[in-house]
């Protein structure tokens, strides 16, 4: 029980330091921010909704910010007297618009906030990711290709299907999500896939897991059940699901084998990147894999080999090595503007 207690007075301490710390973060930000506009958060909320609404009823733009009626009354008698908005009564309520010159300043505004540049400090991006809660620029910056695993670290079938769940966000060519994945992470699992990974038999081997990635070259067979649930949802009309299907299953069909393999690992490597972007959320590392047996991975686990083809492989888990850095080409070698 003393353990117990221990444990639980040491959260308890970790987490109020977490707060005063962000709360230290949220009172340099705000600061910076002030500076900047000249105007306080609320102030400055409020404005936003009112170049965004030609007139409103105070109570709705109270609503709208989350500030209470006392708190909202007070701020835009600041603004009034500043010349920024004007109030009106109608009948028993109160009227709020911009005035020329609160146009004019937000104009401004918006001008300079393409200048502002607020960063997270280092320690404040720690804070976020020891909280769980890793930043765009860790996930997206951060990301390196590892090819060492710790071993010991299992993801549960639970997380991993929520990982896959949001992978499959990525967007595809009218929507046919054409990926299918394996998910290799048994023991007997990984010793069917270890001959056909080639050089890569370290991330089979320390990898949580290994996903083999296929393209379902009749992924037009699911148009039916895709765009129904679209229906079903409120996201697509019955005649526009009429109108896709009589569109384009027929231009799916009429696809030759290499047009067909073509959009579907477009697709699936669209998957395949948004899957390595999620794993770093949920706070995984990945190594895309593209050198491995083509033209056996689908029959060794058990798919027809006609029908779904291999685009890639990602192994995931805990990273035990570091990473190394990379270089990538200035954007001038690889962009033209036309």
């Amino acid at each position: 029980m003393g353990q117990q207690l221990k444990e639980e007075r040491m959260r308890i301490e970790e987490l109020s330091q977490g707060l005063m710390a962000l709360r230290c973060m949220q009172v340099r930000l705000t600061k910076e921010f002030e500076d900047f506009t000249g105007f306080s958060l609320s102030r400055y909320l409020i404005l936003v909704y009112l170049m965004d609404h030609d007139k409103c009823l105070q109570m709705e733009l109270a609503k709208a910010v989350g500030i209470d009626k006392a708190a909202i009354t007070r701020h835009l008698k600041v603004l009034e007297e500043k010349g920024y908005v004007m109030r009106e009564r109608d009948g028993r309520e109160v009227l709020v618009c911009l005035t020329d010159e609160g146009k004019s300043c937000m104009q401004g505004c918006t001008c300079k906030d393409k200048e502002m540049d607020v960063f997270l400090l280092d320690e404040e991006i720690a804070l976020f990711e020891s909280f769980g809660l890793p930043l765009f620029d860790g996930i997206v910056y951060g990301r390196k290709s590892i090819r060492e695993f710790d071993e010991s670290v299992k993801i549960t079938q639970r997380e991993m299907a929520q990982i896959l769940q949001e992978a499959c966000l990525a967007p595809s060519s009218v929507n046919l999500q054409p990926w299918r994945f394996v998910v290799v992470e048994s023991v007997e699992g990984k010793k069917k896939l270890e001959p056909l990974v080639m050089f890569n038999g370290v991330q089979n081997t320390t990898s949580s897991a290994m996903i083999l990635i296929f393209g379902d070259l009749q992924c037009y067979e699911k148009a039916d059940t895709i765009y129904s649930k679209a229906v079903k949802h409120g996201v697509m009309s019955e005649a526009r699901k009429k109108k896709a299907l009589e569109t384009f299953v027929p231009i799916y069909k009429g696809f030759d084998e290499t047009k067909m393999e073509s959009v579907v690992k477009i697709d699936c490597s669209l998957a395949a990147m948004q899957l390595m972007l999620v794993a770093r959320r949920h706070g995984y590392d990945t190594n895309a894999i593209g050198g491995f047996e083509e033209d056996k991975l689908a029959k060794t686990f058990g798919l027809d080999p006609n029908r779904f083809i291999p685009v890639m492989i990602v192994a995931i888990g805990k990273a035990k090595e570091q990473g190394h850095d990379s270089i990538r080409l200035d954007v001038d070698e690889v962009v033209s503007f036309v």
